[in-house]
């Protein structure tokens, strides 16, 4: 036996090769491993050190799947300079061409599960090797990239997290299309909401996310509430998939629906069949109204709703100082000049209906039979109701709360405002591209705090690489994801 103090050859001999490691750490761990070789190949009588894959990294990951898939590359140091350090270190290691063989997702796995996080954190979403080298160029040279994001860690404390299910507006034909191909999970939950939809009507779900630009029907609010009723569910579980599962949920209107079932409301079918109903119902309200998007505060818009008696009404107070209008034609084009005329915004929505006006009066009975049988449970998730503009146990979300949830006036301000007096400090908007991200923030400064927005999809971005920047964001952010 001896210690050896160089580097130098092992030759292989009749007997395997047996190595003893010992760790005897300053800390107190006292540690002896013993390695032994591979034995001779007994098919081809290869020498030890030729055999496939005795002397070779691991090679497990297909490189194919490295190029599908966006892989999260997450670096940390103690301090800037340091991280700035490790950016240089791992460039010049990847552009060693004796590293050629390591695949991103082993690196990717190295990095996450072998090396400390440390508070000065940055995660590079990267497409290939050679995507990977040319950020990292970039950011060693002190510049930004569009597929990077640093933060640095202010707390111990894993932050609160809220999932913010938008309600109808976003949605836009080809949403969460490269997802349904490239995600199993998102895959299999529209599969799911689309067997639904064939029980409960003549159309499928699944053909309707599909359809081309010329033949989608997103337009039409019957198909539009449940796909993104769907939509936001198959997000919830992607997110799921990765550990980022909420403290908090709430929705704004519709997407009250995927807020309840998310929180324990509901089970899927149920929660679709709500949302089904409620599209459906719509249709018997009348098509002449509209609805706009104004920059004011709620006085000053019980202020100019007043003088149109009862023909408009406040469909939303979103935040301080933006809220929805909605009623009949040709009062809103009034108030749309009045406003413009005092330099003040306001923006049409790209709907059919005057939701959440007195433009709804005709569903309501349709809209309360078909959910008469609903069954609610208690939520297993805190849930805020922007119905209420509070928390919300489960089982009072009957049908005459769904009928609300139509007619009255959304509170989703009230709702954000109670949100800024947890902990939560990181709000994920579950919808197919961000919309209440500004409102969220101005609520949460009113309360004298900040918020983190984080988008789940943008429109006409790659959905993907959205979504995985998102989740190496909330990484940077503390927040503790299943790698």
């Amino acid at each position: 036996m001896r210690v050896p103090v160089k580097n130098e050859p092992w030759p292989a001999g009749e007997q395997p090769r047996l190595a003893g490691i010992n760790g005897f750490g300053y800390g107190g761990t006292n540690a002896h491993v013993i390695l032994q070789g591979p034995p001779r190949s007994e098919i081809d009588g290869q020498p030890e050190n030729q055999q496939i894959g005795a002397c070779q990294q691991p090679t497990s990951i297909d490189p194919a799947a490295d190029e599908l898939a966006h892989q999260l590359i997450p670096l940390a140091a103690r301090s800037s300079k340091a991280l700035q350090d490790t950016v240089r270190q791992l460039h010049t290691y990847l552009t060693d061409s004796r590293q050629s063989s390591l695949g991103l997702a082993e690196l990717a796995g190295q990095l996450a599960h072998r090396r400390t996080q440390h508070d000065h954190r940055l995660v590079i979403i990267a497409q290939s090797r050679e995507h990977l080298c040319s950020q990292l160029a970039m950011l060693a040279e002190g510049q930004t990239t569009d597929d990077s994001v640093a933060h640095r860690l202010t707390t111990s404390t894993s932050p609160q997290l809220t999932f913010v299910c938008s309600g109808q507006g976003p949605q836009w034909w080809a949403m969460g299309r490269e997802l349904f191909h490239k995600e199993a999970t998102f895959r299999s939950v529209i599969e799911r909401c689309d067997a639904v939809s064939r029980q409960l009507g003549d159309w499928s779900l699944q053909a309707e996310l599909l359809a081309d630009q010329q033949r989608s029907r997103m337009h039409k609010t019957a198909i539009a509430q449940p796909a993104i009723f769907s939509l936001q569910v198959a997000l919830a579980a992607l997110w799921r998939s990765w550990g980022v599962v909420p403290q908090q949920i709430v929705g704004h209107s519709v997407g009250e629906v995927a807020a309840a079932h998310l929180a324990g409301v509901y089970p899927l079918e149920e929660a679709f069949r709500i949302v089904y109903h409620r599209g459906r119902c719509m249709d018997l309200a009348s098509s002449e109204g509209r609805m706009l998007a104004v920059g004011l505060s709620h006085r000053e818009a019980k202020e100019l709703v007043s003088d149109y008696n009862g023909y408009v009404t406040i469909a939303a107070v979103n935040s301080p100082s933006s809220l929805t209008l909605s009623g009949t034609a040709a009062p809103l084009e009034e108030i749309a000049q009045r406003l413009t005329a005092r330099q003040v915004f306001w923006r049409e929505l790209k709907v059919e209906y005057a939701f959440h006006s007195a433009e709804m009066d005709p569903i309501r009975d349709a809209l309360l039979t078909s959910l008469a049988d609903i069954q609610p449970a208690n939520v297993h998730t805190p849930l805020l109701s922007t119905v209420t503009g509070n928390w919300v146990e489960g089982p009072e979300l009957n049908g005459d709360y769904w009928w609300r949830n139509v007619r009255q006036t959304v509170r989703f301000a009230d709702a954000i405002t109670l949100l800024a007096d947890t902990d939560s400090r990181i709000a994920v908007e579950v919808s197919p591209h961000p919309v209440l991200a500004y409102s969220v923030a101005e609520c949460f400064e009113q309360a004298g705090h900040r918020v983190h927005n984080i988008c789940s999809l943008r429109k006409d971005a790659a959905e993907q690489m959205t979504i995985r920047k998102s989740l190496g964001e909330l990484h940077t952010l503390g927040y503790p994801i299943d790698w």
